[in-house]
């Protein structure tokens, strides 16, 4: 996938775990667990090292975007999402 489409869908996905527009920490959890799925989903090594920059470059670019904390938007389920998929990351 190209690196924009994967930007793309990751904000989409983060952005879906963190609004406030509907409720359920499992959304946070699920997210986590995609990505987590998805930075693993392959048997290659470079691929792999790919995978996991692109995330990381998304999420980095995701939290710069996200305005947290403004318009009662859910600074909550943002920490909750990091925290998971920080946790992911080093299992």
């Amino acid at each position: 996938m190209m690196e924009r489409e994967i930007s793309t869908r990751i904000y989409t996905l983060c952005y879906w775990a963190v609004t406030p527009f509907r409720e359920g920490d499992f959304r946070v959890y699920a997210v986590s667990t995609i990505l987590n799925i998805w930075k693993n989903g392959s048997a290659v090594e470079e691929e792999l090292e790919q995978r996991q920059t692109a995330i990381q470059s998304s999420l980095v670019e995701f939290l710069d975007e996200y305005p947290f904390g403004k318009n009662e938007l859910n600074e909550k389920e943002g920490i909750i999402l990091l925290m998971s998929i920080k946790k992911s990351y080093f299992i």
